[in-house]
């Protein structure tokens, strides 16, 4: 009995012996069992069936995207195929001859992952980047451009608002991540997922920034100070909180003076402290002081500067297109007139000058005009500038109403010609001209 379980066992081992033999010469040119390579399974394959398994196999790259609303990340595919120049050749040889053939049997119980590091082929710039303009981040509608985080006015208040980053990749990036996946494909490096997430564009000022902070700071100084405007020696107005924030604007982070609601916020207050037509607050020169107190960043105090009207005054009321002459507080006569406009660049300057030159007849010539006047009298605009009052016969005797607003003069004060000669021989050098709007 015991010698036949010796001749049993004798022949147990025998056969797997042979087994383990023949798996030893079978491995050294197949792979093994349980083997992928690129998942593709080339298990008791040679290496020119494996090249062809694996060939067969069209990989793909997945593409991470953000989403334009924030959502969840965008995923899309390529095939590897779709981008390569010709179609590609893997080489498997290498790998087999890698594996351990003497411990074939032992793959039998563990699968046996690999990748293929040698593989022909180049890609195609023209095929990566037609790929590359068809995906959803580089689609017109998806496409956010990121806002930096800056000041705004909410409800008079100048607050910080958030950086937006948006939803923007250059196509240069996209490209370059495809094409940089592609190469790393070849040589047997590459993941299955190029991750696009972390090269989107960002806000360059994000709402914790230093400047940005300390530019709120100011801006806040400038906007909680107080402004006393002193009408007389007994009577003050304070100008702050709302009143004074409407009238500032906030342009570029930074305020400027809302002029419009300034110019009303002014004619309001001179209208209410003015004594009379020979007796008012000279609105322009309030103006001024109050423009460079509204931007200032402490409190501030602005004295009204009153005009009395004695001897001469010529005085001009541009949006009236009126010109009125006084003598010792009295009206003499007025006239309509048209003055120059901002808006075509001649506006008639504003405040209080003074007659410097008188002529009878004369030329006046500017970069595209000569015009012949039969009066002519002159007054410094501050700058050195004459300009002037004369009369305008090219008008044919059309003055004032709303001519000033589609056909202004140069910056003068045209008038009709029998109120330039009565204003000529009125006023003199040295008399006073208060020109207002």
């Amino acid at each position: 009995m015991k010698k036949i379980l010796r001749n049993i066992f004798l022949v147990l081992f025998v056969l797997l012996l042979a087994a383990y033999a023949g798996g030893v010469f079978f491995f050294g040119s197949h792979f093994l069992p349980k083997t992928a390579i690129n998942g593709t399974d080339v298990s008791f394959l040679n290496s020119e069936a494996a090249d062809t398994a694996v060939s067969a196999v069209d990989p793909v790259l997945k593409i991470t995207q953000k989403e334009k609303n924030g959502k969840e990340p965008v995923n899309e595919e390529i095939h590897i195929s779709d981008l390569a120049a010709e179609p590609l050749v893997y080489h498997t040889e290498d790998l087999l001859a890698a594996q351990n053939r003497y411990t074939w049997f032992l793959s039998l119980f563990q699968p046996n992952e690999l990748v293929c590091k040698q593989i022909t082929g180049k890609s195609d710039p023209k095929k990566i980047q037609d790929a590359a303009k068809k995906l959803y981040c580089l689609q017109q509608q998806n496409i956010i451009t990121p806002v930096d985080a800056h000041i705004e006015l909410q409800n008079g208040d100048p607050v910080i608002v958030k950086e937006n980053d948006g939803c923007q990749i250059s196509e240069e990036q996209v490209v370059k991540s495809i094409s940089d996946a592609f190469d790393l494909y070849l040589k047997g490096e590459a993941a299955d997922t190029v991750d696009l997430s972390e090269l989107y564009d960002k806000a360059k000022v994000r709402d914790n920034d230093p400047d940005l902070i300390r530019q709120l700071d100011e801006l806040k100084t400038v906007a909680n100070k107080k402004i006393t405007i002193v009408i007389s020696e007994d009577t003050s107005v304070v100008l702050e909180g709302k009143q004074m924030k409407d009238l500032l604007l906030l342009e570029n982070g930074f305020y400027v003076v809302n002029e419009d609601a300034m110019a009303d916020y002014a004619a309001s207050l001179t209208s209410k402290y003015n004594v009379s037509d020979h007796e008012y607050i000279d609105r322009g020169a309030l103006k001024n002081s109050l423009r460079d107190a509204l931007l200032a960043s402490a409190d501030s105090t602005v004295k009204a500067k009153w005009v009395t009207v004695t001897n001469k005054l010529v005085e001009v009321d541009i949006s009236e297109q009126t010109l009125w002459y006084y003598e010792n507080g009295e009206l003499i006569f007025s006239s309509p007139v048209v003055t120059g406009n901002d808006n075509f660049g001649t506006g008639t300057p504003t405040g209080t000058y003074y007659v410097r030159r008188m002529k009878s007849p004369n030329t006046l010539r500017g970069a595209d005009y000569v015009e012949y006047v039969d009066y002519w009298i002159g007054w410094d605009n501050d700058g050195g500038h004459i300009l002037g009052f004369h009369d305008a016969s090219w008008r044919n005797g059309e003055f004032g109403g709303d001519i000033w607003l589609t056909n202004p003069s140069h910056g003068c004060v045209n008038m009709p010609t029998d109120k330039a000669a009565q204003l000529y021989n009125s006023v003199e050098i040295g008399t006073e001209v208060y020109i207002h709007d």
